[in-house]
């Protein structure tokens, strides 16, 4: 599933791989191939993880920022591009999951509170990182709702998306 996304998104956009367990580089770089920086994630909890990788890809001087998540296969070409242009105008972007997540994030700036006071892996979690949003004052467009992958059912139902 991570290949097909990827080999959708990797030729048009720079690409970068935050991974774990933090000493899985090599593997990752074998499966994944050379089209990415790649980073261990670090510890913490997915809001932890989240806010060092953004942090760490805006002090490099990155100007906009998608992240995807690996059960997230149905953002295309598309939808990145939506979502990018989207940025040109906004402060932020987002696609919600229809179990009460999200399934990308963009950013043109690194926002802490985005990343703090979630209980992540849980249906709140998209309504949440909207309060946090609206509370730093930040621009918003939302995207058409997609699945992501947490079951065996949303598992098949990507199998056949994708033809597999």
């Amino acid at each position: 599933m991570v290949e097909a996304v990827w080999k959708r998104l990797t030729p048009v956009y720079p690409t970068v791989v935050f991974f774990s367990p933090d000493d899985a580089e090599a593997d990752m770089r074998q499966w994944l191939g050379s089209h990415a920086d790649y980073f261990p994630q670090g510890g913490g909890n997915l809001g932890d993880r989240l806010k060092r990788g953004s942090a760490h890809l805006f002090a490099r001087g990155v100007s906009k920022l998608i992240i995807l998540g690996g059960d997230c296969p149905y953002v295309d070409r598309f939808v990145a591009d939506a979502a990018f242009n989207a940025l040109d105008h906004v402060d932020m972007v987002i696609a919600p999951a229809h179990d009460g997540g999200y399934t990308l994030l963009g950013l043109r700036r690194h926002v802490t509170a985005l990343f703090e006071d979630i209980d992540w892996g849980t249906s709140s979690v998209y309504d949440t990182t909207m309060a946090q949003a609206r509370q730093a004052g930040l621009s918003i467009k939302t995207l058409e709702p997609m699945d992501d992958v947490d079951d065996l059912a949303s598992w098949e139902r990507v199998q056949r998306y994708l033809g597999v």
